[in-house]
């Protein structure tokens, strides 16, 4: 006698291979709105990591951020602007992946680490510290609040940087690390809110250019843009107060400060800094 043999038939097949297709396209935005997520999750925690170390330092050095010499847009170069963060690196070690975003994508970021001397000005100077060769590379992504980097001699200079931590009286809103375009560069020339560069400059992180002076920031990147935001939601910030948020391009500009004079009314502040 015949058996019978048993199986799918193609359209039985046809109707299983469309109801994976659909599962598979319900399920990957899903799975790529997780993993961004994660990424982001990582990057706060990388600056949080660069947070609770400054704060340390802060503890063990009366309240004084360190600083780097001169007030020059950019700080004449990468080892000079990079001192700040050099110093506060160096005080509690970490490991050096939390310098770099995952989410980060832009080479224009990588940077040789140096020998820890001034001999390769345009490097971190921080290869010593992690007994790396001097020409390794890595994406530095993150950058401090650069009116605490700079020790101000002028009257002008008092008006927009201050090294001393009791100075910044609202510490809630103001940043102390972000994901940035560029690293320690103020942007800006006069005065805090003079243009839009400084804040544009954290939320546009994912510019594929180097922001490291105010007057090669083409116009079209003096705006945050969602577009150039490194995270779904924005750009990570990390405030004086130790807590952090991601927070939306348009809030770069009326929810975070920068300088210790803002009072998120432009045309009120304090006028005499305390003594540094």
């Amino acid at each position: 006698m015949n058996k019978r043999r048993s199986g799918f038939t193609l359209i039985e097949l046809l109707v299983v291979v469309a109801i994976i297709a659909l599962l598979v396209s319900i399920l990957l935005p899903s799975l790529s709105a997780a993993r961004s997520s994660a990424k982001s999750v990582k990057c706060l925690t990388n600056i949080r990591s660069q947070g609770q170390i400054t704060q340390l330092y802060l503890d063990a050095n009366l309240d004084q951020f360190p600083v780097r010499q001169g007030t020059a847009t950019g700080g004449t170069g990468v080892y000079n602007a990079f001192t700040p963060s050099r110093a506060i690196l160096s005080f509690d070690k970490r490991p050096i992946d939390i310098l770099t975003c995952p989410e980060d994508n832009e080479p224009i970021r990588d940077y040789q680490v140096g020998d820890g001397t001034p001999a390769l000005p345009d490097t971190l100077g921080i290869g010593n510290q992690y007994n790396l060769n001097p020409g390794h590379v890595i994406r530095y992504s993150y950058g401090i609040n650069n009116m605490t980097g700079i020790q101000p001699v002028t009257e002008a200079e008092k008006q927009l940087f201050n090294p001393n931590f009791g100075a910044y009286a609202q510490p809630a809103r103001m940043m102390l690390y972000a994901d940035c375009a560029w690293v320690n560069a103020r942007a800006h020339n006069v005065a805090i809110n003079d243009s839009p560069q400084l804040k544009g400059r954290v939320g546009n992180a994912a510019a594929p250019i180097r922001m490291d002076k105010l007057a090669t920031i083409p116009v079209e990147y003096g705006t945050p843009q969602a577009t150039l935001s490194r995270h779904r939601y924005g750009s990570n910030i990390v405030f004086m107060d130790q807590h952090g948020e991601t927070v939306t391009q348009k809030d770069c500009f009326n929810k975070v400060l920068y300088s210790w004079t803002e009072t998120g009314d432009p045309n009120q502040g304090i006028t005499t800094p305390p003594n540094p």
